[in-house]
């Protein structure tokens, strides 16, 4: 999917001379807290601060990121959140890393946090 996604942005920017804009940001995937007789834990589940919310929620952390060109708004990835493997921020770097140079202008839009 990333590589349709890629092609069709890319081409858009070819064509409007328009530039790339790549979205990113992160939220919580609420989920219902098993109880202690749950036979299964939700893989990767854990309490998270919500800031909507404004208290800790039980989910999956997500961080989801779009790509934008003139008026098409495609997704590119999402990922749920494991803080054992690598921070937001590097997830955030790989990503923005593993894009192609746009031929014209390219925007990262995101976030204070990140």
């Amino acid at each position: 999917m990333k590589s349709l996604v890629l092609e069709l942005i890319w081409n858009k920017s070819k064509e409007t001379k328009k530039p790339i804009y790549f979205i990113i940001d992160d939220t919580i995937s609420e989920k219902t807290k098993p109880s202690s007789k749950a036979k299964n834990i939700i893989e990767k589940c854990s309490v998270h601060n919500s800031h909507l919310k404004g208290k800790t929620v039980y989910g999956h952390k997500i961080l989801v990121s779009l790509l934008s060109c003139d008026r098409l708004i495609l997704p590119y990835s999402i990922y749920i959140y494991d803080k054992n493997s690598m921070s937001k921020i590097e997830l955030a770097e790989n990503l923005v890393e593993s894009l192609p140079k746009p031929e014209n202008k390219g925007y990262i839009l995101c976030d204070s946090w990140l």
